[in-house]
């Protein structure tokens, strides 16, 4: 009985609810760049981990920064289910913030090679970034910039079958 549930539930077809996002083409009108990238958990609709750096451009506003999750400085908000809104805040030093706005978080459920981010009031044509507030910020060139996922590798069909059996036949020879 044991092993026939065994077999049941590891035949339930496995989904991937996590889904890495790359930056790509973040260029910024003042030359500077933006790379990195983001997981994304679709069941719990939320940024788990992320790692973006900006550097070049306008270094006399812009020096180089580092958006990660393993500082303390460090946060991160989505604001109307469509923008990521990543902060760092060193001590004594004013926040910065990098902003992408996809236009609706659902789209980050499912990969895709190319997904644009869009223009908005938030972040200028889908990716900026803000040091103090403006008029500090920078934007990228419009239309330029997009995030790019693979699909993830999805486990064979018959694999979690296989391995129920295997399971089964062990309990039945230990029982002879």
């Amino acid at each position: 009985m044991t092993a026939a549930l065994a077999v049941t539930a590891m035949a339930a077809p496995a989904k991937a609810a996590l889904v890495e996002w790359t930056l790509k083409n973040g260029v910024f009108a003042d030359g500077g760049v933006a790379v990195g990238s983001f997981t994304w958990d679709s069941e719990l609709n939320a940024v788990l981990d992320w790692d973006f750096a900006t550097s070049g451009g306008n270094t006399g506003t812009f020096a180089p920064q580092v958006y990660d999750d393993s500082s303390s400085g460090s946060g991160m908000l989505i604001i109307s289910d469509a923008l990521l809104f990543f902060q760092e805040q060193g001590p004594g030093l004013p926040r910065r913030d990098l902003r992408l706005y996809v236009g609706a978080v659902d789209l980050l459920d499912t990969p895709v090679a190319q997904l644009f981010l869009v223009d908005s009031v938030w972040a200028v044509n889908g990716l900026d970034e803000d040091f103090n507030y403006l008029p500090s910020r920078r934007p990228v060139a419009s239309g330029t910039a997009w995030l790019s996922a693979l699909a993830p590798v999805p486990l064979p069909a018959g694999l979690p079958l296989l391995a129920g059996a295997l399971g089964l036949l062990a309990v039945l020879r230990r029982r002879r």
